[in-house]
């Protein structure tokens, strides 16, 4: 690493950061009201850094990391699990003095949910005004019943079924994201719960879901286009789940 002061402004600059069997758990508790401020994209919060920052190639290796999400006391925390970690990013840069740069690119590989094995691809221009980015993925072998954790205290509802392979390729900005994804699956099927009573299964609902969620592709992958305008007080990755939800609403009702 190298960094100090030049002319009284604060500089870093670093051509490897490796970090080892990193563990994260993040826990976000819902019960206060939203910030309802504008979340900044990538692209923008490292082009408005203050100072010089220059970091060649960023590893995560062998890490693990965990995101809960809890509405309330009384249903325990959503729970979502990264395994494995590995991730690459290179060219991180502030836009600090820059009049062109290369692409941030970040690549990660990890197991999700304990089981299923996920690629993703992103990357994006520090000093793209639009805030525009790509991001890619693949998830193989994916047990919908493992995101009951997940699914059961947000959506009232639990799922069985596998998603043999589900793909998405994104193009976004601050503004929209268009794109498409594309899924093959077998024997899906949905459990709604009561919102009074949760532990309740919701038995004429579950039926009626049932009858207009096509339950398996039939061994032929199919696919879906998105558009989505990006909620502006919302992380980007609130904006990657809702892009991956809509085409998994429009690929599967």
């Amino acid at each position: 690493m190298n960094w100090g002061f030049k002319n009284d402004r604060f500089f870093f600059k670093a051509n490897s950061i490796v970090i080892n069997h990193f563990d994260a758990n993040i826990y976000r508790g819902k019960m206060p009201a939203d910030d309802l401020s504008k979340k900044y994209l990538y692209n923008h919060l490292l082009r408005n850094i203050k100072f010089p920052l220059e970091i060649d190639t960023l590893q995560v290796l062998k890490s693990k990391l965990v995101y809960e999400e809890e509405k309330d006391f009384s249903k325990g925390p959503g729970v979502l699990n990264f395994d494995k970690f590995n991730l690459q990013a290179t060219n991180i840069k502030s836009g600090f003095g820059l009049k062109k740069t290369d692409d941030v690119k970040i690549k990660v590989n990890c197991i999700f949910m304990k089981t299923s094995p996920l690629d993703v691809d992103w990357s994006f221009n520090v000093l793209d005004k639009k805030d525009s980015f790509h991001i890619q993925g693949v998830i193989s072998n994916f047990d919908v019943a493992a995101i009951e954790r997940f699914s059961k205290p947000y959506m009232n509802a639990s799922f069985t079924g596998v998603f043999n392979k589900y793909r998405f390729n994104f193009y976004g900005n601050d503004d929209a994201v268009k794109g498409n994804a594309s899924l093959d699956y077998d024997d899906l099927k949905v459990k709604l719960y009561k919102k009074k009573n949760p532990e309740k299964v919701a038995k004429l609902k579950s039926v009626i879901v049932n009858l207009v969620v096509k339950n398996d592709s039939k061994d032929k992958v199919k696919n879906a286009d998105v558009e989505l305008k990006r909620i502006q007080e919302k992380s980007f990755y609130n904006f990657l789940w809702r892009s991956i939800a809509e085409s998994l609403k429009k690929i599967l009702i």
